[in-house]
């Protein structure tokens, strides 16, 4: 079985990953806060608006999930010698969950500025019969890491790294919860 990843919410309500513009309408208390970690920089504040290609719908339409084994990056962060006590909740998704549900990968792009329309080239529409988890970091995501670290910051886990968007909810009601800590099983 071949799955996706998404972190836990801290709020998490219900049984469905929702996207932030169906969370505005449904729990705009959330959304608030969610919405709010686009503030953080001017380019990322145009992030929610910009239409997704391929899908015909914006970056609050989607869902956004990993196609990496958490493990894998917790593993990036330790081997660029980061030391890590906390925990990370992440809901493991098997792939049929999304059945049916327009869904894209976005590979990426050193050379785009976030906030500006993406380019088409960009994203491709998968079908669950045909996608297979990613086996390792991304090299680009191991030196982004190795940059953060240097500069002691931690956080942005997700950089450089391929993007499977969702359009639409995504049931977790079939979905593990694991620790980024719990190695794959094999």
């Amino acid at each position: 079985m071949e799955y996706l990843y998404h972190v836990v919410p801290k709020d998490m309500v219900g049984s469905q990953l929702i996207p932030l513009n169906n969370l505005k309408v449904s729990q705009p208390e959330i959304y608030k806060k969610e919405i709010a970690k686009y503030n953080d920089h001017p380019q990322r504040k145009r992030l929610p608006n910009t239409k997704i290609p391929k899908l015909d719908c914006l970056w609050n339409d989607v869902v956004q999930l990993c196609p990496i084994h958490p493990n894998m990056i917790y593993q990036g962060w330790v081997y660029v010698g980061k030391t890590i006590s906390r925990s990370l909740q992440f809901f493991q998704i098997p792939i049929t969950e999304i059945q049916d549900k327009p869904t894209a990968i976005y590979h990426y792009d050193p050379d785009h500025t976030v906030g500006t329309p993406f380019k088409d080239k960009n994203f491709e529409l998968i079908r669950v019969e045909d996608y297979k988890e990613l086996t390792a970091l991304p090299n680009k995501t191991l030196k982004w890491y190795q940059l953060l670290h240097e500069e002691g910051k931690f956080g942005a886990h997700f950089h450089a790294m391929p993007h499977i968007m969702v359009k639409g909810n995504v049931n977790i009601s079939h979905s593990r919860i694991i620790d980024w800590k719990e190695a794959p099983a094999t």
